[in-house]
């Protein structure tokens, strides 16, 4: 089952602009690192500030590139991938524009209860040596030839905490 998943990472469609988009592969690092740190604990994968942290700080130490860290685009089209599905709230309809994206961030927290992998893939990335293995596959696929950045010592989980308990709401909601 671990072949179908790797053969899957390996072939995931991406746009091919400036060198290949790198936000699904982000996505999934997140979300394997997600699970690792117990943040994600089931197939379920909610759009969780713990999530965003994650996106962000993988997309410093990965993306070299010119391309605009969008967190929506890959949790929205990763469901053209076949381990993916998204799981739309009731009685919404997910907005899209005329080239059948997302619309925007906030179109999809208001229009998207969750994600959903297959249950292998989710067992899977709940192994170590079966986590490890496919995020070598994503980053030697995606970023092989990227050196990645050191990650500063800041921890993104306190700085969130930090700017929630500083700012007022509304400002912290047009940050995210």
């Amino acid at each position: 089952m671990l072949e179908e998943y790797i053969h899957a990472f390996t072939h995931l469609r991406v746009a091919h602009t400036n060198g290949g988009a790198p936000h699904k592969p982000i996505l999934l690092l997140s979300v394997m690192e997600g699970v690792e740190k117990g943040y994600i604990t089931s197939p379920r994968i909610y759009i969780t500030a713990e999530l965003i942290v994650l996106f962000r700080k993988n997309w410093e130490i990965w993306v070299h590139t010119q391309h605009r860290m969008n967190f929506a685009l890959p949790f929205f089209h990763l469901q053209s991938e076949p381990f993916w599905r998204i799981v739309a709230k009731a009685g919404m309809e997910i907005p899209v524009t005329a080239k059948h994206s997302i619309k925007s961030f906030p179109a999809l927290v208001q229009s998207v209860d969750y994600a959903e992998v297959d249950v292998a893939l989710f067992h899977s990335m709940c192994r170590p040596e079966q986590r490890e293995i496919l995020r070598n596959i994503l980053t030697q696929r995606y970023f092989g030839t990227t050196q990645p950045r050191l990650y500063t010592s800041i921890d993104y989980m306190d700085q969130v905490a930090d700017e929630i308990l500083k700012e007022s709401a509304s400002q912290y909601r047009r940050k995210i």
